[in-house]
């Protein structure tokens, strides 16, 4: 036992759902060790990062595993994407369950990626990476408009473009080549894949000795906006073995297994087209915008609380965890809705309490702006201002308050945006 005389979590990049951990383990009895992997982090992930939960804060340094040893951690986990691959890389050197480095680069690049699940037989996307525009412009010339550009490694759909044409391709290339996405990484090259139809949905699981357990299947709404690709609108919880959801799920084990992924939480983007489901991303850490109170009330569960369960109680819990879900149905129904705004600006007003006497579903609000904030209008997930998750036994009640939600936006009521430019 180290000196602390409690066990030890490391968490590398403790941002985004990360960030909810360390609170949830000290409530069973344990201290967490916190890891950068950036020197230059977002303010999106700075806004919700609590230096004050962790027992000691490690700045990133080429032998950080020797200066954790003294911790005599029992796990480590990355908090959100930009902490994959060195959190493999830390599990592996202090002899920890973890994902095998082998393979990390795969469940981190979106090109290796799905080059990793082509090679296994399994459906992915036409695409192309590179840094030459002309290289660029011959593949999409062999295929058929639109096509999709974005950073080969970042998330939550940062500087993601639907291009139309030659001249918006090169116009997005021009844009996206060579500056920094959000994970705080240089896009010295461009990822551009061949545009997916179909329904989108995002699945969240967790996974220990090989073994995968699916939790959530959500369905997934987007909305096309001008000078970006599309923003997350809302989501529907389902059951993973719902009938709708059953080609999904049993797609999404086969993609776990061919990204080499043996431990921990897992997130996964799949676009479900008329030929089949198709492989979006997978990334082998929590989902972003977790809201366990909310996910308790419609499944009992979080995918945050299992992952605890799987940190302080081992690698046996995923036996009774595969029966589980297998079984019961949702307790209750379940929406996530985005705050989208339209507009950017100084929030002088926030009206989130009128807003929930107006609604009849049992909300939870994720995240929203306070008086004074500074929002940008929303092009992706981290201009988004916001989330609310709703619940009410009848569906048609919460596509009524959804609806109430979207107009208070577009009216500039919800928060009350001045000295903007609208939409």
């Amino acid at each position: 036992m180290n000196k602390h005389e409690k066990p030890i979590l490391v968490i590398v990049d403790g941002y985004s759902s990360g960030a909810q951990l360390p609170g949830l383990m000290k409530q069973h009895g344990w201290e967490v060790v916190h890891v950068s992997s950036l020197q230059n982090l977002p303010s999106y992930y700075l806004s919700a990062f609590r230096k004050e939960d962790y027992l000691a804060l490690v700045p990133y340094q080429a032998d950080v595993a020797a200066a954790l040893k003294a911790w005599q951690p029992q796990a480590v986990v990355p908090g959100t994407e930009s902490g994959v691959i060195l959190a493999d890389r830390l599990a592996s050197e202090l002899g920890l369950p973890g994902n095998p480095v082998s393979s990390s680069l795969a469940r981190r690049n979106k090109y290796v990626m799905h080059n990793t699940i082509k090679a296994a037989g399994l459906r992915s996307m036409d695409h192309i990476l590179s840094a030459d525009l002309d290289a660029v412009l011959s593949w999409a010339r062999q295929g058929e408009w639109p096509v999709v550009m974005k950073p080969a490694a970042s998330a939550g759909t940062d500087s993601v473009v639907f291009c139309a044409d030659e001249q918006e391709t090169a116009q997005a290339f021009s844009r996206l080549h060579g500056t920094v996405n959000q994970m705080g990484e240089r896009n010295d090259t461009v990822l551009v894949q061949r545009f997916l139809a179909g329904q989108e949905y995002f699945v969240n699981g967790i996974s220990a000795r090989g073994q995968h357990i699916i939790t959530e299947v959500w369905r997934t709404d987007k909305i096309k906006v001008a000078g970006a690709a599309a923003i997350y609108d809302r989501s529907v919880l389902l059951h993973p073995y719902d009938p709708q959801a059953c080609p999904v799920t049993d797609y999404v084990y086969q993609v776990l297994e061919a990204l080499g992924i043996r431990w921990g939480a897992n997130h996964t983007e799949v676009m479900v087209t008329r030929d089949g489901p198709v492989l979006i991303e997978c990334a082998s850490r929590l989902s972003g915008g977790l809201n366990p109170p909310a996910a308790r009330h419609a499944t009992g569960n979080s995918q945050l609380d299992l992952l605890q369960q799987l940190i302080c109680d081992g690698e046996s819990i995923i036996e009774g965890l595969q029966e589980r879900y297998r079984q019961p149905p949702l307790r209750n129904p379940l929406w996530q809705v985005q705050f989208i705004a339209h507009q950017s600006g100084k929030v002088s007003a926030v009206n989130t309490e009128q807003l929930m006497a107006e609604l009849q579903s049992k909300v939870w609000i994720q995240r929203a702006p306070a008086v004074g904030d500074r929002v940008t209008r929303t092009i992706d997930l981290f201009t988004s201002p916001g989330i609310i998750f709703m619940s009410h036994p009848d569906e048609a009640l919460i596509q009524h308050d959804y609806e109430i939600i979207r107009q208070w936006e577009q009216q500039n009521k919800l928060f009350v945006v001045q000295d903007s430019d609208a939409e």
